[in-house]
């Protein structure tokens, strides 16, 4: 077949590939353009599509594949690399997303997308001020996107120059006033700069980002507005697990207004909170149906605290809501040796989340090493595979932690209240275990990184949510050492 007739015929697939792929039908346009490869296997634009539509399936290791080929077939098309870039940053390869973007950006000094996303992956590898010289440069070239000044405005508000963070989002806002993820960050900003009534309207946008790893429920009765008007609640679970614990604090407030609650939690969740709301409050299991509820109104739980959260200086109402199992407790402290009556310390060092996991994490070695005042019996609250660490920590420093035959620290919540309620004080990262100490009352020492969530707000040492805890923030240098030393100074 003559070259030109071919090229014309495969140019009619492309096209009808495409238009496939625009009406979301990717299973029958990745077919046409596999047909395409075996006339052409170096076809650069339909390699490149494949690869976007492997990334739909989060197969971003084939993805990357597909667009390396498509740069051998064209290395000047700046697009790929910073397509093969966001691959690669999906999969947590930073140094090879970065270089990628650099490369787009050498190619074509005014892609402002490109600038966006290496001063993203600045950002997410906390290298805020590199990142905001990247960014400030992509908004000298266009000032009028809103994406840029939202960029922006999420790297202030890691680095808590939460004024100036506000600042950037507005200037989105004014560009695009339905800029969602601009809405959703400003109310991140506005919540930790202490604005928590303004902030808690705003987070009320997170359904129309991709920030909140929820549904939204589907249903035909009314969201709660705060009103008397409904006998029966249905509150329902969104995001994590110290989410839901933390929410859950206000239950007890919104039992005021109603007759009835019924609460869709976790399942992990489910006994320790029978044990500690009322009668009035029905635990449903999430694995079964809705239809048969008979409730008037519904709120996500993280939309309690547009009601009932709006005082910044309330430190006072975040008193125990949750209770351990006594007799399981009085077990767990059987079995922690404790025959020197030395200070019990749960401790929990690093965490899982895909996001910010590795800020959060604390060598359990230095952990250890800087806490332990010789008067602590340390009690392990980590979920996952610790047994290395710990062994290790036993090995080099000579110091046990209690660690067997207690319960899975993730699977069961209710065990782990009961191992909580055994210590006498609890040292944690950043995550679920926080909030179960603080839900019970337990005396609890929160170690935050540099970049801390918004829910603890800024330059503040207690937290609204749980009276019994004190927060210890890391400074810019990123180091531990000062705020162990605090700690071990203050649980002696």
């Amino acid at each position: 077949m003559n070259d030109n007739i071919l090229n014309y015929e495969l140019q009619i697939e492309f096209n009808s590939a495409m238009s496939l792929y625009k009406d979301r039908m990717f299973q029958n346009s990745q077919e046409k353009f596999e047909y395409i490869l075996q006339y052409s296997p170096n076809h650069s634009d339909t390699l490149a599509m494949l690869g976007v539509i492997q990334s739909f399936s989060k197969n971003y290791k084939l993805a990357i594949q597909l667009t390396t080929r498509a740069i051998k077939s064209n290395p000047r098309n700046e697009k790929l690399y910073n397509t093969r870039g966001s691959y690669n940053i999906s999969i947590g390869k930073f140094n090879e997303g970065i270089v990628d973007y650099k490369k787009a950006i050498k190619l074509n000094q005014n892609y402002t997308e490109a600038y966006n996303n290496y001063a993203m992956a600045l950002k997410d590898t906390m290298q805020w001020e590199n990142a905001l010289n990247i960014i400030n440069k992509a908004i000298n070239i266009n000032n009028k996107i809103s994406i840029l000044h939202v960029t922006k405005g999420k790297i202030l508000l890691d680095l808590q120059l939460l004024g100036l963070s506000i600042k950037s989002l507005d200037t989105a806002l004014q560009i695009n006033s339905k800029d969602y993820n601009a809405l959703y960050t400003k109310s991140l900003s506005l919540i930790m700069n202490k604005q928590i009534s303004d902030g808690w309207q705003l987070y009320e946008h997170r359904w129309k980002t991709n920030a909140v790893n929820s549904s939204f429920l589907k249903t035909d009765k009314p969201l709660w507005n705060g009103s008397n008007a409904y006998k029966n609640i249905l509150v329902w679970k969104e995001q994590g697990i110290g989410d839901e614990i933390m929410c859950s604090s206000l239950i007890n407030d919104l039992a005021k207004h109603c007759n009835r609650i019924y609460l869709l939690v976790d399942i992990r969740l489910i006994t320790l909170y029978k044990r500690s709301f009322s009668s009035n409050v029905i635990l449903i299991d999430p694995r079964e149906p809705l239809d048969d509820l008979e409730y008037d109104a519904h709120i996500p739980i993280f939309s309690l605290p547009l009601h009932f959260k709006l005082d910044p200086n309330n430190y006072i109402d975040g008193k125990k809501f949750l209770y351990a199992n006594k007799l399981t407790t009085d077990k767990m402290k059987k079995k922690i040796q404790n025959e020197n009556h030395k200070k019990i310390c749960g401790i929990s060092w690093k965490s899982g989340s895909n996001t910010d996991g590795n800020a959060r994490t604390i060598d359990l070695l230095k952990f250890i090493k800087l806490l332990d005042n010789g008067n602590l019996i340390f009690v392990n609250l980590q979920y996952g595979a610790t047994a290395a660490e710990i062994d290790l920590v036993e090995k080099k420093l000579g110091i046990k932690i209690f660690n067997k035959d207690l319960v899975d620290n993730k699977n069961d919540i209710d065990g782990l209240a009961s191992i909580i309620e055994a210590c006498d004080v609890v040292v944690s990262i950043d995550s679920a275990t926080v909030h179960l100490a603080g839900a019970l009352g337990k005396d609890t020492h929160v170690i935050l990184p540099f970049k801390s969530d918004f829910r603890w707000m800024a330059d503040v040492n207690k937290s609204i949510w749980y009276n019994s805890i004190t927060l210890y923030r890391q400074k810019r240098d990123l180091r531990w050492d000062n705020m162990l030393k605090e700690i071990k100074h203050n649980i002696q």
